[in-house]
């Protein structure tokens, strides 16, 4: 993967792996028709980077003065799911943060950066 300002290479996966992961979110696709799934990306990451960090757990679903809900990006999850305590009640969250979210985590941590000379520096996003 070719960014702005830097060149991302990826391990191939092996073809089995490969296709036990598409099941996975295939099957897992085919769950997200029958109900308003509690796996909003950056909540599933936060959990598996820190389970017991509740606090922010709770910032990035419900929001805070300086962040937007993910729950309110989706009507189903915000009527569902009113607050955190809801969400981890499911037990879909952690069930789904493991299965969809941890192995696309290690494999991009085996990712090898390589920066692009005369790249611009970062700027901080906006609030």
């Amino acid at each position: 993967v070719v960014g702005r300002n830097a060149v991302l290479r990826f391990p191939a996966l092996a073809p089995g792996v490969a296709r036990e992961q598409l099941q996975v979110l295939l099957d897992t696709w085919v769950e997200g028709m029958r109900w308003p799934m509690p796996l909003q990306p950056v909540v599933a990451l936060q959990w598996l980077k820190g389970s017991e960090n509740l606090g922010a757990l709770a910032d990035l679903d419900e929001g805070n003065e300086h962040r937007r809900s993910e729950r309110d990006r989706d009507p189903a999850l915000a009527r569902t799911y009113p607050a955190l305590a809801d969400v981890l009640a499911t037990g879909a969250l952690q069930r789904l943060a493991r299965t969809v979210y941890a192995p696309l985590m290690d494999w991009t941590a085996q990712a090898q950066i390589e920066p692009l000379p005369d790249a611009p520096e970062d700027e901080e996003e906006p609030a």
